[in-house]
């Protein structure tokens, strides 16, 4: 049966509202709100075409109040190109992550070996510039919300891509340099080392062997958000954000 808080919440990202942090029938622990988080989604008429990696970096969980990253799914719904104008959820406190993006080229089925970099590395098909537009359906917003945070999609808005690279051969993806400028204001420069990962292929490897996805896998074709590089910036409507992941290539949009 579907549980009527994911319903809740589902209902709140479609009509821009919140819902009680302490609502009916929370999960009591992260494997309880994975449980309810996954076999929600697949109720859905849009699919999940990847994952999003939340609390990725010491300052993030801190932050966050949690003491471990946590995932959410993409859905296809809310997934949208480079270029594209995004109406924002004015009422979820959204807000502007900016992240290097993974592209499977191949599956990454459940198995009962561990996987390891090696394995990884033959799946990755390319390496995507992308914005994640953070957004909560839980008042009073993600900050110590725990296991709501994940049943609340990972507190995923939606996400913005960029054109694949499919050539990353020479590039320094432990400590590669971004820049994101709002309305032709620079207002962050750093690059992903601050990241949990070693190298950004790290990130897969953690996410394919996640126990959530036992049962699951990962598919080709999945989009993994690795993790913000810039902070969380607020936005607002009528803002234009532009970052530019240098080889890697640039990503904007414009929010209505």
């Amino acid at each position: 049966m579907t549980s009527s808080l994911m319903d809740s919440l589902w209902r709140a990202r479609l009509d821009d509202s919140q819902i009680s942090r302490t609502p009916p029938g929370a999960p009591a622990d992260f494997a309880d709100a994975y449980t309810l988080q996954l076999a929600f989604i697949d109720t859905l008429d849009t699919p999940c075409v990847g994952w999003k990696l939340g609390a990725t970096s010491e300052q993030s969980m801190a932050m966050l109040g949690v003491d471990t990253p946590f995932i959410g799914p993409l859905l296809k719904k809310f997934c949208l190109s480079s270029g594209t104008d995004m109406a924002l959820p004015r009422n979820q406190s959204p807000g502007i992550e900016t992240e290097f993006t993974i592209r499977l080229g191949s599956a990454l089925p459940p198995r009962e070996t561990p996987y390891d970099r090696a394995a990884v590395d033959g799946a990755i098909d390319a390496v995507v510039p992308s914005f994640e537009i953070v957004a909560s359906r839980l008042e009073g917003g993600p900050v110590g919300a725990g296991p709501m945070l994940v049943a609340d999609f990972g507190a995923n808005g939606a996400a913005v891509m960029g054109s694949p690279c499919s050539d990353w051969s020479g590039l320094n993806l432990h400590d590669h340099p971004v820049t994101l400028t709002i309305n032709g204001e620079t207002v962050a420069e750093s690059s992903n080392i601050g990241l949990m990962w070693d190298h950004l292929f790290d990130a897969v490897v953690w996410l394919a062997n996640h126990p959530a996805l036992a049962g699951r896998g990962l598919a080709a074709g999945d989009l993994i958000m690795t993790g913000t590089c810039t902070g969380l910036l607020p936005i607002k409507p009528g803002d234009h954000a532009v970052a530019d992941f240098g080889e890697v290539g640039t990503i904007e949009t414009r929010f209505t």
